[in-house]
């Protein structure tokens, strides 16, 4: 900030000069002139003020709490119990007694009696003779035969195709260019350059290729051939004839006896009998018990307790800050002090006959007749700033 009210104090002073330059180029005479001006400047000051700032301070403050405290306290209560007694009685019951009886009976038995007794049969009895036969055998025998198979083989073949080749030749062409501009005329010049003409020619070309050809090549091979072959063998038949023969064997008769035997017979009778019997009774007994019972109880506690807040609190501090002020300062500017004519009317230059009317200076005011050496009159210029020029 305060370089540029430095600027603007700058600023003045160069307006202030262009206008000095330019009433002296209107026909006055500049002149120097001590004046003062204020100009903003910036000075450091200690200044008090009041804040605001937050300090924490502690408090106390006291609340009622309710707690359930355990109790225990003995309880007597009367109850009914189911007691066992045992009992005797006599109790009548029926049992099932064996008895055992001896009893006698005839029964009668088949009894086996055995003879011997001579009979014949017949049996075939085997018998073993030899006999000639005839039988063919397969002989294997190795044959020699010839065949044809076929090969293959690869025959050379010539042919013919049609190739395309490239080619060409340089050429020698002239042209005309632009050439460099003298003397403001444009001019041209011939100019030589090789260029490349392409050119393709078909030509036959022969080539040799493999082909494969098959011909039927003979050839000899050994097979196994076998053949029928009548041979002649002995062997032995098994055959059987029937013979008579006599044998002794056990014939079996049967005959009826009777006979006599003893047996047991089992039996029960029911009987009466009596006995003692012990049988449990459930007799209701009322007892007594003590027992310890736990509970609660509500009771109230005082309780305090210490908290921090935070608390505002005005503070008063010196602190440094930045005034403007306006500082008087002295600077030196042109101003048109008179009309220049004037001053040349008094050293003997300038036309006679108009120094009367520009002797007159600034009271008279801008004329058209005017002794400054001047075209026309400044009297716009002169209103403007509100004396002569």
């Amino acid at each position: 900030m305060k370089n540029l009210f430095a600027l603007a104090a700058c600023a003045v002073v160069a307006i202030a000069g262009n206008r000095a330059a330019e009433a002296a180029n209107d026909g006055c005479c500049p002149h120097t002139v001590e004046c003062t001006v204020m100009v903003p400047e910036y000075v450091d000051e200690t200044r008090t003020i009041t804040c605001t700032e937050w300090t924490t301070e502690e408090r106390t403050r006291t609340y009622n709490v309710t707690k359930r405290v355990p109790v225990t306290r003995e309880v007597t209560k009367e109850y009914t119990v189911c007691v066992p007694q045992k009992r005797t009685k006599t109790v009548e019951y029926c049992v099932r007694v064996p008895v055992t009886e001896e009893r006698t009976e005839e029964y009668q038995v088949r009894v086996p009696n055995w003879t011997e007794e001579t009979y014949e049969y017949q049996v075939r009895v085997p018998t073993k003779e030899e006999v000639e036969y005839t039988y063919t055998v397969n002989v294997p025998v190795q044959e020699t035969r010839t065949g044809t198979r076929t090969g293959v083989k690869k025959v050379p073949v010539t042919k013919t195709r049609t190739v395309v080749r490239s080619g060409g030749e340089w050429v020698t062409e002239t042209r005309e260019v632009a050439g460099d501009d003298k003397g403001g005329c444009p001019c041209t010049k011939t100019v030589c350059c090789r260029k490349w003409v392409p050119s393709c020619t078909e030509e036959e070309v022969e080539y040799t290729v493999c082909e494969t050809q098959c011909e039927e090549v003979p050839y000899e091979y050994t097979v196994t051939v076998c053949k029928p072959e009548q041979r002649t063998g002995t062997r032995i038949v098994c055959g059987s004839k029937c013979e008579t023969r006599t044998g002794t064997r056990k014939v079996c008769n049967w005959t009826c006896e009777t006979r006599t035997r003893t047996y047991n017979v089992c039996s029960s009778k029911i009987e009466k009998r009596t006995k003692e019997v012990e049988y449990c009774v459930m007799v209701p007994e009322t007892r007594t018990k003590t027992y310890t019972v736990c509970d609660t109880e509500c009771v109230t506690e005082e309780c305090t307790k210490t908290y921090t807040v935070r608390v505002p609190v005005k503070v008063e501090k010196e602190v440094t800050v930045s005034v403007k002020k306006m500082v008087p300062k002295t600077i030196t500017k042109l101003v048109c002090g008179g009309n220049c004519c004037h001053d040349g009317a008094a050293n003997g230059g300038g036309d006679g006959g108009d120094s009367g009317a520009c002797a007159s200076g600034c009271d008279a005011g801008c004329k058209k007749d005017c002794c400054c050496k001047k075209k026309r009159c400044k009297r716009q210029r002169c209103h403007r700033r509100r004396k002569c020029c």
